[in-house]
C-alpha cells in the first residue's frame, strides 16, 4: 500500500513539475534594444504595472548615464490563484525531510496560507517556508520569468534591477568591475554579482547562525551546513566572494547563473523567498561588491503588502456595502450577509434568485456583488404580503409582526433602493408567490438560490422542492438561519441531493448547499 501511495505523489509531482514552467511570464521585448554598458547583453528592470511611480523614479536616475532598461511587468503574486501557489509550491512526499514549521494553502481557508507543521499527514501537499507570502512568489515567479527571457534571448550576462533602487555611482563602472571579476576568478568562476555591499551583514550574519532553518528545504538537505552561507571572503579590492544575503535589487547574472537558479526552481518547486533560495541553489557562486554602484532605496514592499490585489480591493468594496446594509430594511445579520457576498464573489453566477426580499437588504447585498464582478443578474423574489409570510408559522409575535408591517411600503422602498443606486441591471424584482414564479425558471438554470421566505415548515419545504429542479448541477443553495427549527424537514431534503458544505457558515446564519 505504502508503494502505490509513493508512485501516486511521484507521478503528482511530475505532473506538477510540467505545469511549473506555463506560470512564467512571457515578456518579447525589443532584442534591438542594447545595453550601453560594456560586458552586458541586457538589462532588465522589473516593476509592477500598478507602480508607474516606481518605474518613473528609477529611470530618471538611470537616465544620466544613457541607460534605460527593459520594463518587465512584475506578477502580482496576491493575484495569484490557490491552484498555481499550489502548482508552484513544493509537494511535500515521503522521501522528504520534515519536522518544521510550514504554510500550506487548504481549500476550506479560500486560498489564504495557514500555519502547519510538517508531518507525514501532509504527504501531497504542496508546501512552504513559514515566513513567505504570496507577494514572494510574485517576486520569484518574475525574477525566473527574467531569467527564462534572457537565457532563451541567448544572453551571456545580463542585469536585473528591481524597481526600488538607488543609484550612488556610474553604473557604467560595472564594466570595469566584471572584467576585473574575470581576470580574478576567470569568466567561469562567477555566477551572479550583487551591485553594491551588503549592508544588512551585521544583522543578517547573526541572524543566519541563529536560525540556520532561513535556507532549509525539505527537499535538500542544505541548513545542517549553514557556516557555508555566512562565508564571507575578500576577493582582490573590491569584491567579498559569500554565500548569501538578502535582497535581489541589483544582480549581474552570467549565463551559467541563469541556468542554474532555472534548472532549481524547476526541480525542487518554490519553498523560500527568491533571495534566500539563490545561496541554496547548488555550486552558484556568489559576489558582492566592496562599495556602492547601485544599492537599494527602501521603499513600500509590494511583496508584504497587497494593497493592489482584488482581494484587498473585493474587502474594502464588500465592507463599504456592508455599512449601507445598515440602513436598509430587513433582517440585517452583518456577518452573515459578509459571508453570503463571499460565496456570490467566489462562485460568480451568472443566474441569482432570492425568495423573500422583502426590503431589499440581501438584495442590495447580492446586486453590489454581481456589480462588482460585472457579471450575472439576481431575481429577487417576494409576496410583499402578509397573508403569506404568516402561512403556517406557529409564533404568535412573529405573525403579529408581519400582521403591522405595511408591505405596499416596504415593496415601494425596495423598488425605489434598486433603482437609486443603479443596480437594475444586476438585480430584477418579480411581485409574486415563489411556488409560482418558479416555472419562469428553466430546469438545471439557476447557478445561486437563498432561500429566506415563508420560514414554516410547509413554506420553506415548498420553496426548496419547487427550486431544486431549477438549479444546475454543482449549483448552490444557500438556505437563511432564521428560525431553523421549523426547517428540518427543507434541511433533510436537501441533504438527500445536495452536499452540505457546513464551513462557509455556522447554522445559525446559513446553511449553505452544493447540488449533486
Amino acid at each position: 500500500m505504502k508503494t502505490i501511495t509513493l508512485s501516486c505523489i511521484c507521478f503528482y509531482s511530475c505532473c506538477v513539475f510540467a505545469n511549473f514552467s506555463d506560470h512564467l511570464k512571457k515578456e518579447v521585448g525589443n532584442k534591438e534594444e542594447k545595453s550601453p554598458i560594456q560586458g552586458i547583453d541586457y538589462i532588465y528592470m522589473i516593476n509592477l504595472d500598478q507602480r508607474p511611480e516606481k518605474w518613473e523614479a528609477c529611470t530618471k536616475q538611470l537616465q544620466p548615464y544613457g541607460i534605460v532598461p527593459h520594463r518587465f511587468p512584475a506578477i502580482y503574486g496576491w493575484d495569484l490563484s490557490r491552484e498555481v501557489k499550489n502548482e508552484l509550491g513544493l509537494k511535500f512526499s515521503p522521501n522528504m525531510l520534515s519536522d518544521q514549521w510550514v504554510l500550506t494553502l487548504p481549500k476550506k481557508f479560500k486560498g489564504q496560507f495557514q500555519l502547519d507543521f510538517l508531518r507525514e499527514e501532509l504527504y501531497g501537499t504542496t508546501v512552504f517556508c513559514h515566513w513567505m507570502s504570496s507577494g514572494a512568489i510574485g517576486c520569484y515567479l518574475s525574477h525566473l520569468s527574467v531569467l527564462q527571457d534572457a537565457f532563451d534571448s541567448g544572453y551571456e550576462t545580463i542585469w536585473i534591477l528591481e524597481d526600488d533602487i538607488a543609484v550612488e555611482k556610474d553604473p557604467q563602472t560595472l564594466s570595469e568591475y566584471i572584467q576585473e571579476l574575470d581576470a580574478l576568478v576567470g569568466k567561469n568562476g562567477w555566477d551572479v554579482l550583487y551591485t553594491d555591499m551588503d549592508f544588512e551583514a551585521a544583522s543578517y550574519l547573526p541572524a543566519v547562525k541563529q536560525f540556520p532553518h532561513f535556507f532549509w528545504r525539505p527537499n535538500l538537505d542544505s541548513s545542517s551546513k549553514y557556516e557555508r552561507f555566512m562565508e564571507r571572503k575578500t576577493v582582490g579590492d573590491n569584491f567579498l566572494a559569500i554565500g548569501s544575503r538578502s535582497r535581489t535589487h541589483s544582480m549581474i547574472i552570467r549565463r551559467s547563473g541563469m541556468k542554474k537558479i532555472l534548472d532549481h526552481a524547476k526541480e525542487r518547486h518554490i519553498f523560500l523567498p527568491y533571495d534566500h533560495d539563490i545561496a541554496v541553489v547548488p555550486d552558484i557562486k556568489l559576489f558582492n561588491l566592496r562599495n556602492n554602484v547601485v544599492t537599494v532605496h527602501e521603499t513600500t514592499s509590494d511583496t508584504r503588502s497587497g494593497e493592489f490585489s482584488e482581494q484587498t480591493k473585493w474587502d474594502t468594496y464588500r465592507n463599504g456595502v456592508l455599512t449601507e446594509s445598515k440602513n436598509i430594511k430587513g433582517w440585517n445579520n452583518l456577518i452573515r450577509a459578509s459571508k453570503l457576498m463571499q460565496v456570490v464573489h467566489d462562485i460568480r453566477p451568472s443566474i441569482c434568485v432570492e425568495i423573500g426580499c422583502f426590503g431589499g437588504s440581501t438584495s442590495y447585498q447580492i446586486a453590489k456583488t454581481l456589480s462588482f464582478l460585472k457579471k450575472g443578474k439576481l431575481y429577487a423574489i417576494d409576496a410583499w404580503s402578509s397573508e403569506t409570510a404568516i402561512e403556517g408559522i406557529k409564533d404568535n409575535s412573529l405573525v403579529q409582526t408581519f400582521k403591522s408591517i405595511d408591505w405596499k411600503a416596504i415593496k415601494t422602498e425596495c423598488e425605489n433602493l434598486i433603482l437609486t443606486k443603479n443596480l437594475s441591471p444586476y438585480c430584477t424584482l418579480i411581485h409574486e408567490l415563489s411556488t409560482q414564479a418558479a416555472s419562469r425558471f428553466t430546469e438545471e438554470n439557476i447557478d445561486f438560490l437563498y432561500v429566506d421566505g415563508n420560514s414554516s415548515t410547509e413554506g420553506s419545504l415548498a420553496d426548496v422542492t419547487a427550486y431544486l429542479p431549477k438549479i444546475k448541477k454543482g449549483g448552490y443553495v444557500c438556505l437563511s438561519g432564521d428560525n431553523l427549527l421549523e426547517k428540518s424537514s427543507s434541511i433533510a431534503f436537501l441533504l438527500k441531493h445536495c452536499s452540505w458544505l457546513k464551513e462557509d457558515f455556522s447554522e445559525f446564519e446559513c446553511l449553505l448547499f452544493q447540488k449533486k
